[in-house]
């Protein structure tokens, strides 16, 4: 009985989230109308520069942290890199950086030079807002900013998130899209509306309907930031709702869950540590060994 109550107060939480969610997208709805540069203008300005384009196609894995997130993750994530795809891109968007991350930034790309790591970063004003609400802002702005990376260096983008661990060549992920515009991990029979897509990985390929595809997302995204009404999941509200409306105009490859498994499975390529998965023993072990082994290899490339 007990668990029958807290079952259905979750439903009826869901529901007044998913409720909340649509009727802020209807009030906002007009301001989706304007001008993408717009909108642009009015959120933080992204400072640094986009990765160099080297016009080879190689795709540039893309991920996103506070400073809290980035001394935990970071450099697990590009050791695991490392290891298993060297010579890889892997871009990071941070928020509200600090001169000690900056620094513990150019001592990790010093450590791992196989490992071609750039990097943006804003402001966002938020240090006083609630916890949770950073958090969605985090998690949305990043599509944003993939949106204007997508756009001017006209290569892949694949997003990882930070608390990743890759396990296998990431490339294949861009040799699986094949010549899909867009890929999105679809869970269409989740009953769940924040849930339908899930975010931790998706891949963009520098097409028209691509990024027609993400100019319609950010854009929702956006008015709701700007707006301050930063619903639950709200990226992956967005995400689903762009790809019903907008998914016959678009060729979309259907992403395995080996490319963003929180299952931990052997064989997959990507970890995702979602939710209190990060601090299972199996994630931690892998985590722990993989830090382990990129450095004896740093060792023996220095002898």
């Amino acid at each position: 009985m007990k668990k029958l109550k807290i079952w259905r107060a979750g439903k009826r939480r869901r529901a007044r989230i998913s409720m909340r969610f649509l009727m802020n997208d209807i009030q906002l709805g007009r301001r989706c109308h304007l001008p993408i540069d717009q909108l642009l203008a009015e959120l933080p300005v992204v400072n640094g520069n986009w990765p160099c384009n080297g016009h080879d196609n190689q795709p540039i894995y893309f991920a996103v942290c506070d400073h809290s997130y980035f001394s935990m993750h970071a450099e697990a994530l590009i050791a695991s890199i490392d290891i298993f795809s060297p010579n890889s891109r892997l871009h990071l968007h941070l928020y509200d950086a600090d001169n000690n991350q900056f620094d513990q930034l150019g001592k990790l790309q010093q450590q791992y030079p196989h490992v071609k790591v750039s990097y943006t970063w804003e402001e966002t004003d938020l240090l006083d807002v609630d916890k949770d609400k950073r958090v969605i802002y985090f998690q949305s702005a990043r599509f944003i900013r993939v949106y204007s990376a997508l756009k001017s260096l006209r290569c892949p983008i694949v997003t990882i998130d930070i608390d990743s661990l890759i396990r296998g060549p990431i490339e294949k992920i861009h040799e699986a899209a094949g010549d899909a515009d867009i890929g999105l991990f679809l869970r269409p029979e989740q009953s769940h509306p924040g849930k339908n897509v899930l975010a931790s990985t998706v891949y963009a390929a520098p097409t028209g309907a691509s990024l027609l595809f993400l100019e319609n997302v950010i854009k929702r995204i956006a008015v709701h930031l700007l707006a301050a009404v930063q619903t639950e999941m709200l990226d992956q509200r967005c995400l689903w709702k762009s790809y019903v409306t907008r998914s016959k105009d678009l060729n979309v490859w259907k992403i395995p869950q080996k490319f963003s498994d929180w299952n931990l499975a052997d064989d997959s390529v990507i970890w995702h540590g979602k939710g209190h998965r990060k601090d299972s023993d199996k994630f931690v072990q892998e985590r722990d060994k993989l830090l382990v082994l990129q450095n004896h290899s740093a060792r023996l490339r220095a002898q």
